[in-house]
């Protein structure tokens, strides 16, 4: 393969952690020339910056970008206009790719040219998943709630996955639809908008079952926090696309909402995760009410 490709992470505080994720990201099985990472960073005060400088010694083609906190929409921009690849792969700081990341990835680009994104999952690793309720819950609401497919899938924007954790756009239409809305306050909402965004242009998206490994904290503060993020996004993005959701041109590209996950999970003797499930929705009320008070605050500035 001679396709040139760049690697954009964004980056803010979790030094630790993204010295794993760089780790990874140079030992992909794809020639080193043909290939950069861009790390930017955003703001951070951990000395992630200066771990950045000395690792720029030694990893030929890593890039480093530095901005004021301004959030990972705002990062991701910063590395698409400096990007140089034609596919530009999105990972998070605290996920490790497998080493054949970019090659997988290529290899559905090639095969559907129609393809204008391709996308992976995420996951705790299997040592986790056996004794983390938090982790089991994610890997199991992944494949009851909304469908993961075992196979590779290629549609609009129903297509699973899409999250900038792991997944891969061309660079042209990532510019055509002017990268990502950096209006979303929090990590969250900001990925599907820039997917919706690209599937009312007609694109289309693959998926496959490529696993990623998710080094997030597996707690009950990180789970409740990821939650909130979750409903301060989907408010952001239902607030933003309220007047579209009703349009006929939108019923081919909507997700089929699952109403019957709790009746579901009870199906599934599942108890514990319908606790969790609970958890959740009331985090992500609390996340939307939060929202409100953001708007209401810049709405008044």
């Amino acid at each position: 393969m001679k396709t040139y490709v760049s690697i954009a992470v964004p980056t803010y505080n979790r030094k630790k952690k993204l010295q794993q994720c760089l780790k990874a990201l140079v030992n992909q099985n794809y020639p080193k020339e043909r290939y950069e990472i861009i790390v930017v960073d955003d703001g951070s005060t951990d000395g992630t910056y200066e771990f950045l400088q000395e690792k720029r010694k030694e990893i030929q083609n890593l890039r480093v970008l530095r901005q004021q906190n301004k959030g990972p929409a705002a990062a991701r921009n910063l590395g698409i206009k400096n990007a140089r690849g034609e596919i530009i792969f999105f990972v998070d700081d605290d996920v490790i790719v497998p080493n054949n990341w970019i090659r997988e990835f290529l290899n559905v680009f090639s095969k559907y040219p129609e393809v204008v994104a391709v996308s992976g999952y995420v996951e705790a690793p299997e040592e986790i998943l056996k004794k983390n309720i938090f982790a089991r819950y994610e890997a199991y609401m992944s494949r009851l709630a909304y469908n993961m497919p075992r196979t590779i899938y290629i549609g609009s924007f129903e297509t699973f996955g899409g999250a900038t954790c792991n997944v891969a756009y061309k660079r042209e239409v990532l510019e055509e639809v002017g990268g990502f809305d950096e209006t979303f306050p929090v990590a969250a909402g900001e990925d599907a908008d820039l997917k919706l965004r690209i599937a009312l242009k007609g694109y289309k998206f693959a998926f496959i079952p490529l696993k990623a490994i998710h080094i997030q904290d597996y707690t009950l503060k990180g789970f409740w926090k990821q939650q909130v993020n979750r409903g301060i996004g989907n408010y952001y993005f239902r607030k933003k696309w309220q007047s579209f959701f009703n349009k006929d041109e939108l019923k081919n590209i909507r997700a089929a909402p699952n109403y019957n996950i709790p009746l579901m999970i009870l199906k599934d003797g599942k108890l514990l995760m319908l606790a969790l499930f609970l958890i959740a929705v009331i985090a992500n009320r609390y996340g939307q009410i939060k929202a409100r008070k953001i708007l209401k605050m810049e709405e008044e500035k």
